[in-house]
């Protein structure tokens, strides 16, 4: 399903409030990394930007993320140095998102709606919807560009990359 959704695009964001990479979410990270640009070819100048926006903490006090678990997230997204893209992870406080519990994944063209979220996980059954084109541009107008954190109601918390982790 990746290949068809992210061949040609340039960036993707991906919108869970559950995305955790040290968790089952990597393999979904894995699989996007390798199918972003995929047929665009391996040219330098083709790779892309993965924007991974996820939660601080749920709704329930239970799901927050803790700092020892994050701080695994730059050597595992140095593990994906070799599919050539700059990957991003942006840790909100989502609580004042009227639609926080939604998954969504965007690009430039199009994007879906995952109703289990992005966890690879073969025994949940889940529903994947594409979202209109209306839907898909408010998403990457809050979550997309280069400051994402000047939306009402986003609080950015952490922002992680291959090299380093920055409380905010």
């Amino acid at each position: 399903m990746f290949q068809n959704i992210l061949g040609y695009a340039r960036e993707v964001n991906i919108i869970d409030p559950y995305f955790y990479i040290h968790k089952s979410c990597f393999k979904t990270l894995e699989q996007v990394a390798k199918y972003l640009g995929y047929f665009r070819g391996a040219n330098p100048q083709n790779k892309g930007t993965i924007n991974i926006h996820c939660s601080y903490c749920g709704h329930d006090s239970k799901q927050r993320i803790d700092e020892y678990n994050m701080e695994k997230w730059p050597s595992k997204l140095a593990g994906l140095k070799k599919y050539g893209h700059i990957i991003k992870i942006y840790v909100w406080d989502m609580s004042k998102i009227p639609d926080a519990h939604n998954r969504y994944l965007t690009t430039e063209s199009v994007g879906i709606v995952i109703d289990a979220g992005f966890d690879i996980d073969d025994k949940t059954p889940t529903n994947i919807s594409l979202l209109s084109n209306k839907l898909r541009q408010e998403k990457c107008e809050i979550f997309g560009g280069e400051h994402p954190e000047s939306y009402p109601g986003l609080e950015l918390k952490y922002f992680v990359t291959a090299s380093r982790i920055e409380k905010k």
